[in-house]
């Protein structure tokens, strides 16, 4: 399997395998692009896809368009959760038409974050496009969840961790696979306290 994703195109059914950080890591190479994603995506041609979930999350923007390239792409999606979906893996895991946690994952939705250097009108600027983004996340979670704008931000701005039953009670997933081994999320415990995540679970700590 690649560092970052892999893609099976069988005749039936296609396996994708996100496994990795969203976006570019400029220090080691690694995490799923959504140029690289594009190529290899678009060269599916079953009519069932499985997508595999463990990620941190990353790069907002490429998250947004891998979620969208997978909402686009003709295949039945069914996203299964296997480690962890956090920050915009959780938006791209949404993408299937089901979407199955295993018992022992973890799903986690927060306020989207980036860094500016400039003057007080480029701070303005991206406090904008910051919102905007919230925006859009937003409306991936209520358009899953039928749960009200309020409610889904204020899950965003306490960063919000859940476990299958919770996903599944707040309507995030739609079914709780089985338990998975879990030693593969600790990879990303550096990734996480980098990212500023506050509330990392003692349980992949």
């Amino acid at each position: 399997m690649k560092t970052w994703f892999n893609i099976v195109n069988k005749a039936d059914k296609a396996e994708v395998w996100i496994y990795e950080e969203i976006g570019e890591d400029f220090w080691s190479g690694g995490g799923v692009t959504a140029k690289k994603f594009q190529k290899e995506l678009s060269a599916i041609t079953a009519s069932k896809m499985d997508l595999h979930i463990n990620s941190p999350g990353g790069a907002v923007f490429e998250g947004v368009t891998i979620y969208n390239l997978l909402k686009q792409h003709k295949a039945t999606i069914t996203t299964y959760i296997d480690g962890i979906a956090a920050s915009i893996a959780s938006v791209i895991a949404l993408a299937g038409d089901k979407v199955i946690m295993a018992e022992n994952a973890l799903y986690m939705m927060h306020n989207p974050s980036g860094m500016v250097m400039g003057n007080a009108s480029d701070m303005r600027s991206m406090a904008d496009v910051l919102d905007k983004i919230r925006g859009t996340m937003a409306g991936v979670y209520i358009g899953k969840s039928g749960k009200p704008e309020d409610e889904i931000n204020a899950m965003l701005d306490a960063e919000t961790w859940m476990n299958a039953e919770e996903a599944l009670e707040a309507g995030l997933i739609d079914e709780i696979g089985i338990e998975m081994d879990m030693a593969a999320c600790a990879k990303f415990i550096p990734v996480m306290v980098k990212a500023g995540f506050k509330h990392v679970p003692e349980q992949i700590r």
